[in-house]
């Protein structure tokens, strides 16, 4: 069973998407796009370079869901008050 590792290249983004499935699958967990920039908006942010079209995204970065980067909440946990006069 081929792995895949940081740094690997793929000619499309479906070549991508079933080596992390069989990844997943061989070690039992579930992963998620992060991160991700799609080339559309890469190329409006700036890049000059010729990217592949079928690979749909400029960037992208897979997290575990159990063991990804941590969400640091915004909410200051105020809630409104609310007055009902009956």
């Amino acid at each position: 069973m081929e792995e895949f590792a940081v740094g690997d290249s793929f000619e499309s983004f479906g070549q991508l998407k079933e080596s992390v499935a069989r990844f997943e699958k061989a070690n039992a967990l579930s992963l998620y796009k992060r991160d991700c920039r799609s080339i559309e908006a890469a190329v409006k942010k700036g890049v000059t370079r010729d990217v592949r079209r079928a690979l749909t995204y400029y960037s992208l970065q897979y997290a575990c869901y159990h063991g990804g980067k941590k969400f640091k909440s915004r909410s200051s946990g105020a809630r409104p008050q609310h007055r009902y006069d009956i």
